[in-house]
């Protein structure tokens, strides 16, 4: 499964032979789906919403600062938002929650293990990146300090997923 499906799996879950939308993760309410065709149409809403959004918010980041991909990101948010409140129209709202323990397992579950590799990898990379950054220019150890711990954070996530990944393989 790829990165966007594995995104996208983290909104849906299976409980009591009932398939549950989670538009909003924990912070909001779950929607029974009723059909194949409404799981269909809301999962791969879903993932065009994420195949469209994070690169245009990460690109426009790059291209014209945090600013402009705060906005871009604010933008396509509303549009979630409005194509969220079409798409659950007559679906049946339930009291179900969703922690944030379910949507990490779930995620992990779903993701490739050979991504995860990967982004332990790439994050380690910009951890070392960081660590250079800051000897090669002290001035700058704000950010090469946010860098590495973002990234050191971003891979112990990554490791999480990988050992958790590997744990409910073997049970």
């Amino acid at each position: 499964m790829g990165y966007f499906d594995a995104l996208t799996s983290s909104s849906f879950q299976t409980r009591d032979g009932r398939r549950l939308f989670f538009p909003w993760g924990k912070l909001g309410h779950a929607y029974v789906i009723d059909t194949d065709q409404a799981y269909e149409r809301l999962r791969s809403g879903t993932k065009a919403f994420y195949v469209i959004m994070l690169p245009a918010a990460i690109g426009a980041t790059l291209w014209r600062g945090i600013l402009i991909g705060l906005a871009v990101g604010a933008i396509g948010m509303a549009c979630y938002w409005f194509g969220v409140r079409i798409a659950i129209a007559g679906l049946s709202r339930v009291d179900a929650t969703y922690s944030m323990s379910e949507a990490f397992a779930n995620r992990a579950q779903t993701q490739s293990p050979i991504f995860l590799w990967i982004m332990i990898a790439t994050s380690l990379v910009f951890v070392l990146l960081g660590i250079g950054m800051l000897l090669l220019s002290p001035k700058e150890w704000m950010a090469a300090c946010g860098v590495s711990a973002f990234f050191g954070a971003s891979a112990c996530l990554f490791i999480r997923q990988l050992r958790l990944r590997s744990r409910m393989k073997k049970a």
